[in-house]
């Protein structure tokens, strides 16, 4: 089944696809769907959507890192973009038991074009992609009471907190498991290839996933046969899981829960080790807790071990090389519980590398990953996205308040983040030293609800003492190059 639809009108395709959801939506408040004699079980049609647009400034020391560039070239100044996407989501009720769900859209990843993040008004953008985005059933009491199955292009997630942001596993918020395959020392010029907004991409996985839920217990089957499809079945990126939560609400608080889960992953191009083509293993093993109690406190913390076959020697198809990842995050959080909401949270996260000789263990942590917690380091679609190698002492807070007659419509957040690589980082730029110095990056958020679905947002991060960022710049053969840069976006988010 072909994933996407060209549009040959760009942003005119978005604009019009836009123009009918506004009708559909009008027509659907005057009177209820109907659909043919034959379609009688259609109770329910929800037409929804969104629109969300950045203006971004980009500085010109992280341009200088090829993958950064999706422009053509930054010439030793920043770059300003307006980036987004435009999405149309139908929500279908069939039966009190039945639903469906499909969305299409212009996506901020543009994966026609080999997976980097387009921008808008560009001379000639004719080639943006309106993707399948979302597309899968829902049965609930599938087979048994408390059982439910959903097929199709799922978004399963294991989330200890709930927030949307998994440190290992959320495949269709995420990008290849082997991006980050590595069976020998990082170097910073492996490092540009792989990290950057030219390298984005957002993973469509295709399986089924079944619940069972009973009391305070959740056990969730996910077969993913296809995350990423590379004709073979043996080549295909797969992922299977068991996973169990233990609700701990009625105990503790609101929020709270203990889970484990126990993957397989299928890999085959793993980006340093020749393959044979057998279907190499990894195995995931990973826990994780949430603990909310009286007073707005909040700790958690998950592990996660890895273990099994990654790929095998080129010249020898026996030797196997091994993966030995491992990650954890510990942290905790206040929240206040008066006017303007204040919070606090601190978190300690180390997710490991590789320092060995080539062809021995990938030690690096392979995983789907979701967190977006500060703009240049972590954020796929702003940033540079490092999810392994490194580790990250954070510190955040924010707090609401009041602005133009509304309540608590405003949002700031600031953050403090100190990163560096778990294993120190060979720079190709500056031959035989090694660093691991990734930097330490300071985050503004302001965010203005104009009403409960439409919002504005102000983001700026500044990133210093990274020399690596600098290294992978080009280091003293670039000018533009600098162990410092920033980052700016204004934008707007509409849910409709």
């Amino acid at each position: 089944m072909s994933r996407t639809l060209r549009s040959r009108t760009g942003i005119g395709a978005g604009a019009m696809i836009a123009l009918c959801l506004a009708t559909l939506s009008a027509a659907a408040q005057e009177r209820p769907v109907t659909t043919g004699a034959n379609r009688a079980d259609t109770v329910k049609l929800r037409v929804s959507g969104r629109i969300n647009m950045d203006y971004v400034q980009r500085d010109a020391a992280l341009m200088a890192i090829p993958n950064m560039d999706t422009t053509g070239g930054a010439d030793n100044n920043g770059v300003n973009t307006v980036e987004g996407e435009v999405t149309i989501r139908f929500d279908a009720e069939l039966t009190e038991k039945i639903s469906a769900v499909v969305e299409i859209g212009r996506l901020r990843v543009d994966e026609g074009s080999g997976g980097v993040i387009p921008f808008l008004g560009q001379f000639n953008d004719v080639d943006n992609d309106i993707t399948l985005r979302e597309a899968h059933i829902k049965v609930t009491d599938f087979l048994s009471p408390g059982v439910s199955m959903k097929m199709g292009i799922l978004d399963w997630s294991f989330d200890t907190r709930g927030r949307g942001s998994a440190l290992a596993f959320d495949p269709h918020r995420s990008q290849l498991l082997t991006r980050n395959m590595i069976n020998a020392q990082d170097s910073t010029g492996a490092m540009a290839g792989r990290y950057g907004s030219d390298e984005a991409a957002e993973l469509e996985p295709v399986g089924f996933h079944l619940t069972y839920a009973s009391g305070q217990v959740t056990v969730e089957l996910v077969v993913m046969p296809v995350v990423s499809e590379q004709g073979v079945v043996s080549e295909d990126e797969a992922l299977y899981a068991v996973d169990f939560w233990y609700n701990l609400e009625q105990q503790v608080g609101k929020g709270s829960r203990v889970g484990a889960i126990l993957a397989i992953h299928n890999v085959s191009d793993d980006g340093g080790v020749a393959v044979t083509g057998s279907g190499d293993q990894l195995i995931t093993f990973g826990a994780g807790l949430n603990l909310a109690f009286q007073g707005g406190i909040e700790v958690f913390g998950e592990f996660y071990l890895q273990s099994g076959t990654v790929g095998r020697d080129a010249t020898a198809a026996a030797n196997e090389v091994d993966a030995a990842g491992r990650a954890f995050m510990l942290g905790g959080r206040w929240t206040g519980a008066g006017e303007g909401k204040m919070w606090v949270e601190l978190s300690f996260t180390m997710l490991s590398g590789d320092d060995d000789a080539a062809d021995e263990e990938v030690n690096s942590f392979l995983s789907y990953e979701s967190i977006n917690d500060f703009l240049i380091i972590e954020d796929m679609y702003f940033g540079l996205d490092v999810d392994t190698n490194y580790t990250a002492f954070k510190i955040m807070g924010g707090m609401s308040f009041s602005m133009a007659g509304g309540k608590d419509n405003v949002d700031l957040q600031i953050g403090v983040g100190f990163f560096t690589t778990s294993e120190d980082v060979v720079k190709t730029n500056d031959a035989g030293e090694e660093d691991d110095a990734l930097g330490t990056e300071i985050d503004v958020k302001l965010k203005y609800h104009l009403s409960k679905q439409a919002s504005l947002g102000l983001n700026f991060g500044i990133l210093t003492g990274s020399d690596l960022l600098e290294d992978m710049g080009g280091g003293s053969n670039d000018d533009a190059a600098d162990d410092s840069a920033w980052l700016l976006s204004l934008g707007f988010d509409v849910r409709y």
